[in-house]
């Protein structure tokens, strides 16, 4: 049970598992694959106030036959929640037009595109990332309609990332508690077997105490022993987690959203040049999960751990085709844990279809949503699923060699702290600026330093409002 997970009753929705989404059914679902090229960047000006909420989103506003268009990124409507959807939307007589954009940075940049042509091709229901929230949402809440209240549906702060100045925009779909998953059968086959079991391993990387240090300090005694890489990817996995471990936020000043200058940052310059130094010693292997060479390096055993969120377990993991059996989830997570996971579906203002749009972001973000989200691996943001308690999946349970993986998950998620404050400047940040630059380390094109310089300067020609 997680009771001590409830932090009161607001909302949001969100998924930022990665599966790949199901086919649909011709009579009921239609599939556009539409991307938008990239906008210019969001004004820095303070936003418009919504609009205040309408009276709107239960069944006996919504007129049956009418078609919502849902825009999506790929990552976001796995197979078993857009079967929900679809019958959920059924039985209130309404039929979703599904538009995939791309990922979820290409999204965005269609949302803002829309936005900035009053409206023009953007759905009725829109999924935004969260990393990408403020900078859609928070930028622009003019854009999108208040949303109906639903009390003690989410986890307290999970729902209210959902919110814009107290403003309910976007409804929530899971969570993404952070976890080391690492390769057994590979541990084994190069002599390092006495870290196989989930609570050694969790031991080898500093147990209760565990840190990036130690994590970091665990992966040279695996290099310097084997020749072989780490983990999967520094960036996309151990510095994404320490990025979201920095409170109040990593990149910006909550009480007013402006971005705090990278030159005085101290924490995220110590965070760039440690993970940087990783990266010259060889522990990352180069190749992120959405990487089209990932499958292979993780089959060859080019790495042995990832630092990833629950549903990557379901894909990337499973979806390479590695046997069941090799893999494991540790008990602890370096820095004491984090979240990357949850979307929100936002219904827009320019929709003509406004009752039956909050009714399908409704459907999205239920409790039963939250179970077809487990089903393969995501943990539910849902207050109700998790007091319940959450249990294994016998698919997964086999592919993790038969570990008893929801406790571990569901302990991880209930010492997760709420997420810091992620404002419009986060995802770009992280994304152009110190992923891009880092890049350029692991390929070997600049050293730590000259990433880092010109980290600054690429940071010092962001638009956004700084202190």
């Amino acid at each position: 049970m997680m009771r001590n997970l409830r932090v009161g009753g607001a909302v949001a929705l969100g998924t930022t598992l990665a599966i790949f989404a199901a086919a649909c059914s011709p009579t009921e679902t239609v599939v556009e694959e539409v991307v938008t090229p990239a906008p210019a960047a969001p004004a820095p000006e303070a936003p418009a106030a919504p609009a205040p909420a309408p009276e709107a989103g239960d069944a006996g506003q919504c007129e049956a036959g009418t078609t919502v268009t849902v825009d999506f990124f790929s990552d976001a409507m796995p197979g078993p929640l857009q079967d929900h959807a679809n019958a959920f939307a059924a039985e209130h007589g309404i039929t979703i037009n599904w538009v995939n954009l791309g990922d979820s940075t290409q999204a965005r940049d269609s949302y803002l595109a829309g936005f900035n042509a009053g409206g023009a091709g953007v759905g009725d229901v829109i999924l935004i990332e969260g990393d990408h929230w403020n900078t859609v949402a928070g930028a622009n809440p003019e854009d999108l309609v208040p949303l109906p209240e639903i009390p003690g549906r989410w986890l307290g702060w999970a729902g209210d990332e959902g919110r814009v100045g107290g403003t309910l925009l976007g409804y929530r779909t899971d969570i993404g508690p952070l976890a080391v998953l690492y390769n057994a059968t590979v541990l084994e086959e190069h002599g390092f077997g006495q870290y196989a079991d989930p609570a050694a391993f969790s031991a080898w990387i500093g147990g209760s105490n565990a840190s990036w240090d130690t994590f970091l300090e665990a992966g040279r005694q695996w290099h310097d022993a084997t020749g072989l890489a780490w983990v999967d990817s520094i960036s996309d996995g151990p510095l994404r987690a320490a990025l979201r471990q920095l409170s109040p936020s990593a990149f910006e000043n909550p009480a007013t959203g402006n971005m705090i200058d990278l030159e005085t940052n101290t924490a995220a310059h110590d965070l760039f040049m440690k993970f940087a130094g990783a990266m010259t010693e060889g522990l990352g292997a180069g190749v992120p999960f959405w990487d089209g060479a990932w499958g292979s390096a993780m089959n060859q055993g080019e790495f042995v751990t990832m630092v990833a969120p629950p549903w990557q377990i379901n894909w990337p993991l499973r979806a390479a085709g590695g046997p069941d059996g090799d893999w494991r989830v540790a008990e602890v997570v370096p820095g004491g844990g984090a979240n990357w996971g949850g979307s929100f579906a936002a219904v827009t203002a320019h929709s003509s279809v406004i009752p039956c749009a909050i009714l399908v972001a409704d459907g999205l973000t239920n409790d039963d949503a939250g179970a077809a989200l487990w089903s393969i691996g995501s943990v539910p943001s849902q207050v109700h699923l998790l007091d319940a308690g959450l249990e294994n999946n016998a698919e997964i349970q086999a592919f993790l060699g038969g570990q008893d993986y929801a406790p571990v998950l569901t302990g991880l998620a209930d010492a997760m702290p709420a997420a810091p404050f992620r404002g419009r400047a986060f995802g770009t940040v992280q994304d152009d600026i110190f992923f891009n630059n880092l890049a350029s380390v692991n390929d070997g094109i600049m050293t730590p330093q000259q990433a880092w310089d010109q980290a600054l300067s690429d940071f010092n020609d962001l638009p956004f409002p700084r202190d």
